[in-house]
């Protein structure tokens, strides 16, 4: 009688337990590449060449159990939530294979569509970054755009909306790790037309402010004033720190930078702060109090 090698034993094991009817069994584990376990994966198991399959969910400690598998060799797919898919080969050398699967993170993704504000048609070619990360998009015929990349980690992100003949939008996401953030849709202004944009120009150049200790009048522009920023006071009577912070964001200012531009119109007697993280306009104030004042004159 001859002797069978050690080595044999278990595929010829494994060829009688499939000959009666028992199979083998699959004792497997999903994990993050943290190696936590992950829970409601879901894993398909195919046969070569059949649609017959079996399927299992992981438990609570990433654990799950597929039995009686009619093949030696035999495609496996596990699928989570927030994760990349595994797609692979499991082979069978003994009746009893235990296996841990690793799924990667899948990548943060912003998410969202650019609209006309007026129209609320769609707008493509439109340019949406995050400076600080490098991180840059476009958004197509729908107006739909996907930022994502390496750098795009779990945290709050200023975005940014570029587009021609429409004014630049800013938007804050706050994104968690391996889950996608959808902004929505979010409207772009159309930028005035070249005769009224003259005319608002002129508009500004004759405004003019008077100050508190003398009758005589200046012009914003006297003061050193950004457009952006006489603009915003002009249209705004209240705001916040973080709305101030907004309007210095393309030119990628620190927060102290900011803070000073902020002290600056304070002492200008522009600004004037109501709290902490509030302020008042005193450009607002004076454009629309002014005519009240003319009133009261005998």
């Amino acid at each position: 009688m001859k002797r069978v090698s050690a080595g044999l034993f278990p595929v010829l094991l494994a060829g009688l337990l499939i000959s009666c009817g028992g199979g083998y069994k699959l004792a497997g584990k999903v994990e993050n590449p943290a190696f936590e376990p992950i829970a409601g994966a879901r894993v398909v198991l195919h046969y070569s060449g059949k649609r017959d399959s079996l399927v299992a969910q992981s438990d609570a400690t990433g654990n799950f159990e597929l039995q009686k598998i009619k093949e030696r060799q035999v495609q496996i797919r596990i699928t989570a939530e927030h994760y990349l898919p595994f797609l692979g080969t499991v082979e069978f050398t003994n009746p009893v294979l235990s296996r841990t699967f690793r799924l990667p993170y899948r990548q943060t993704r912003i998410l969202g569509r650019v609209i006309d504000a007026q129209s609320g048609e769609p707008i493509s070619n439109v340019r949406i970054s995050i400076p600080d990360r490098h991180l840059n998009a476009f958004s197509d015929v729908d107006g739909r755009f996907v930022l994502t990349g390496p750098t795009l980690e779990a945290g709050y992100y200023q975005l940014q909306f570029t587009a021609n003949g429409y004014r630049t939008e800013f938007k804050v996401a706050e994104v968690e790790e391996a889950r996608d953030k959808n902004l929505g849709d979010v409207a772009l202004t159309r930028l005035a037309s070249r005769a009224r944009a003259r005319d608002r120009v002129e508009e500004e150049q004759a405004y003019r402010v008077k100050t508190e200790d003398t009758e005589t009048t200046q012009n914003l522009s006297g003061y050193g004033t950004d457009p952006l920023v006489q603009r915003f006071l002009e249209e705004n009577e209240t705001f916040t720190l973080i709305q101030f912070r907004r309007l210095f964001s393309a030119a990628q200012l620190t927060p102290q930078q900011v803070q000073e531009n902020l002290n600056i119109y304070i002492q200008r007697k522009l600004i004037e702060p109501i709290d902490a993280n509030t302020f008042r306009s005193l450009v607002y104030q004076r454009r629309f109090s002014k005519p009240a004042k003319d009133k009261q004159a005998p």
